[in-house]
């Protein structure tokens, strides 16, 4: 949740995705997901896809939902003012035609056509994939309560030792490019003690710069640089208000 929460509330761009996945047990398993900006993977360059706050719940109702996301509403309400949620859907009969296609029509087909930006739309891919990785992690069988849990927890679990590995060039990741500040080499890392690996980790964890410092407006389409808060005049060195008067010294006569 906390890693999450600082994407949404440091990267303009970052998308939340949510879906419900079936026959994995006895209970449905509703999850956010939502890609790292720290890393990138070796093999794509792209970012992975993390999990986020996992719900396991035994109906489907609107009441269920509604405590879950309220929640995690109240979780990030704190800190992120805006917050992109893209919602996927497993093509549940009538729901789809029902609801969900007019939404689709109206939030995203024609928004797409209308956007300069179209990378912050949604796709369901991402949904899609994590589903995937819960299926292999369960062998494509219906797991009880306490294995379930083991098993999506251990993918979550995973997902950050790669990230400290990413740290010294191991593992599936490595650190993006405005993360390469925290890169140690693999021989600098054998010669930390556990106490200063856990405090490099923390700063990876906790440092909130995960865009190249752009602005963007409110509705996505005007992206300026965030430059110094005041252009001064070249060689400039006083402050630009009211500053003392500087003379030449009068010599007596």
């Amino acid at each position: 949740m906390e890693d999450m929460k600082l994407h949404c509330e440091n990267d303009p761009d970052s998308i939340l995705g949510i879906d419900r996945t079936f026959n994995l047990g006895p209970t449905y398993v509703t999850n956010f997901v939502y890609k790292n900006k720290k890393v990138v993977k070796k093999s794509s360059r792209d970012h992975p896809i993390f999990v986020g706050p996992v719900f396991f719940h035994w109906d489907a109702s609107y009441y269920t939902y509604h405590s879950f996301l309220s929640h995690v509403k109240a979780r990030l309400d704190a800190d992120v003012k805006y917050i992109d949620i893209r919602i996927g859907s497993d093509d549940e009969g009538d729901y789809y035609t029902k609801r969900l296609k007019n939404r689709l029509f109206h939030h995203v087909n024609r928004p797409l056509k209308n956007s300069s930006n179209p990378d912050r739309l949604w796709t369901n891919n991402n949904c899609e994939s994590m589903n995937h990785r819960f299926k292999i992690a369960t062998d494509w069988k219906p797991q009880i309560l306490p294995e379930l849990l083991t098993k999506i927890f251990d993918i979550t679990k995973l997902h950050f030792i790669d990230i400290r590995r990413s740290i010294y060039g191991q593992g599936n990741y490595e650190l993006s490019e405005l993360f390469q500040k925290f890169y140690t080499s693999p021989y600098i890392w054998g010669t930390k003690t556990p106490e200063e690996k856990d405090k490099l980790y923390k700063k990876v964890l906790a440092h909130k710069t995960l865009t190249d410092k752009m602005i963007f407006s409110s509705n996505g389409k005007l992206v300026i640089p965030n430059v110094k808060r005041l252009a001064r005049k070249p060689g400039q060195r006083h402050r630009p208000k009211s500053a003392a008067a500087r003379t030449m010294p009068r010599f007596a006569k």
